[in-house]
Formats: C-alpha cells, sequence, structure tokens
C-alpha cells in the first residue's frame, strides 16, 4: 500500500517515531516522503534507514497552485511557506493506485491490513477516518450553509482509492472558485478547510467514514476505557486504535509517553544499527529529549 507523509527536519522526531510504528504495525507500506520544504537533509537520510523513498513527482503544479490560492492578500498563517506546505497534501489525489496520506506526527497503534484490504476494493474513491468540526469552515453565513451540509472531516488521514483524477484539473477549478473558498474557510487553517471544499463544492474528496465502516475506535488516547497492551497496541471498549496524533492536553499521560517514547526508541535502534553518525547528529540536536527520556528512565 501506498503511503504518503509531508516530511521535513523540524519534525524529525516525529517521522522517527512513525516509521518504527509503520515498520511494527504496517510492514505492507510502501512509504513516499513529501518535502514540506527544503529543510530536508535529516528526512533523506532516515528515510534510506527505514526504506522508504521521496517523492519525486510534479511538485511545482501544486506549489505554483498554491502561491495562486494563498496570495499575499490570503495568506492564512505566516510564513506563507507553510501554506505551501500544507497544500502538498494535494499529492494524494494524483494517486495512481489505492493510497493514502497520513500526517507526520502520527503513530500506528494497531494492525492496518484491514484498512488496506478495505481500501484496495473498495468501490468509494476517498474515505476519511474522523471529523474535525471547529477547524473547517468560518461562522459567516456561506461557511454555515456549507457546513451543515458537510462531513467536516479532517485530514490526518485520507484515503484514495481506485478512482483517477487530474491534478491540473482540480486546481484550476479550486482557482475559480478561489474567492467562494476565502469567504468561508477557517482562518488560519489551510488543509482542512482546501480538502473539505473540494468534497462540497466540487465534489471531489472524502465522502465515506472508514473507522465506522470498519468498526474501528474513534478514540484518542487517553479516553476512559482506553489501554495500551505490552506489544505497543492501544484499544478502546474492546476495538482497535489504529493510530494516534501525538498528545497535546494530554502529552504527559503515561500510556501516551509509553507509546511516544517507545516508538522514538524503537527509531533510535534502527538508527544506531545502520547509520551511528546520523544518531550523533540527532543526539546534538534533540538533547532535550534524551535527557526527559533519561530521567523518566531513572523515576
Amino acid at each position: 500500500m501506498k503511503v504518503f507523509i509531508l516530511a521535513n527536519d523540524r519534525y524529525i522526531l516525529h517521522l522517527l517515531r512513525f516509521l518504527a510504528s509503520a515498520a511494527l504495525f504496517a510492514p505492507q507500506f510502501a512509504i513516499t516522503l513529501i518535502p514540506f520544504n527544503e529543510d530536508f537533509s535529516l528526512c533523506r537520510r532516515v528515510a534510506e534507514v527505514f526504506g522508504a523513498t521521496i517523492y519525486d513527482g510534479d511538485l511545482q503544479t501544486i506549489d505554483d497552485f498554491g502561491r495562486k490560492l494563498f496570495d499575499e492578500k490570503n495568506t492564512p498563517q505566516p510564513p506563507n511557506p507553510y501554506a505551501l506546505g500544507k497544500v502538498r497534501k494535494l499529492v494524494i489525489l494524483a494517486a495512481s493506485e489505492p493510497s493514502l496520506y497520513l500526517d507526520l506526527d502520527l503513530i500506528l497503534t494497531n494492525d492496518f491490513r484491514p484498512i488496506c484490504d478495505w481500501l484496495q476494493t473498495s468501490k468509494y474513491g476517498f474515505a476519511y477516518y474522523s471529523i474535525s468540526r471547529d477547524w473547517v469552515y468560518n461562522d459567516s453565513d456561506a461557511g454555515k450553509e456549507l457546513a451543515a451540509a458537510s462531513n467536516l472531516f479532517a485530514t490526518g488521514f485520507l484515503a484514495k482509492g481506485r478512482i483517477e483524477l487530474s491534478l491540473a484539473s482540480i486546481c484550476d477549478k479550486l482557482l475559480q472558485a478561489k474567492e467562494q473558498f476565502h469567504r468561508v474557510r477557517k482562518v488560519g487553517v489551510v488543509d482542512q478547510p482546501l480538502f473539505n471544499f473540494l468534497a462540497d463544492h466540487l465534489g471531489v474528496g472524502p465522502v465515506h467514514n472508514i473507522q465506522k465502516t470498519l468498526g474501528l475506535s474513534a478514540a484518542v488516547i487517553p479516553r476512559e476505557g482506553a489501554h495500551v497492551r505490552g506489544d505497543w497496541s492501544a484499544w478502546h471498549k474492546g476495538l482497535p486504535v489504529p493510530f494516534i496524533h501525538q498528545p497535546g492536553d494530554f502529552r504527559n499521560d503515561r500510556r501516551c509517553r509509553f507509546l511516544f517514547d517507545g516508538m522514538l526508541a524503537e527509531g533510535y535502534k534502527r538508527i544506531t544499527k545502520s547509520d551511528p553518525e546520523l544518531l550523533r547528529v540527532l543526539r546534538q540536536r534533540e538533547v532535550w529529549t534524551w535527557r526527559r527520556m533519561l530521567n523518566q528512565i531513572q523515576t
């Protein structure tokens, strides 16, 4: 299964965690890293260690589109390169085979084969996993009208099935609807308004909730009834939790720290065997993380 991930060196530890968790729970993944920006040299070295590839397709078309859509008048979050990096998620629409896009700041916590098997045979062109009500449209009348009929899906997980699309055509249609898009989008957010507008206004995008179809948990650890097993897998009320995002308010929860620090340690272990010099660079760059993990072990 082809899997796309946006990455850059600023979040290299997220990449280590993700790749380590994918090696454990989804060895069938063929992972392709999409450069978020030019800060990407460490990501290339980490990709080589884990057998991931670097996207070599047409990013110029997407970047040109992003500069036109998010111009100086409509920059969602300075600096504008932030917006351009987020727009590169559109790569998933150009995939020629069933594919997944997954955000960098998550780790896999259960077997991904049910999701991959479903996507290979699904009649649906697109699928999403969870919703994000507050990060799509604004409170204008036009925004509320779109939201009322929208799935309001999150874009940390996007699945594309067997459907052929023209990325250039999609970008052209979005630019034609540029004024309407900026009237309704949530200010300060890039990808969630963009992909939901594609689905709601242009009929292109995720329309099916894969989580409900496969009977998977919608929980983000920690919640009541959630637990982590010794094999690193996460569960909620007996249902598998396929992945969790880097926890925000819950970053100090012991279950989350067990998972995220454990996957980071697994990532470091792989690098130690394959590229000791890279390990030295990461240790100097992320010394605070090493100290925190050491303190946890000592206490």
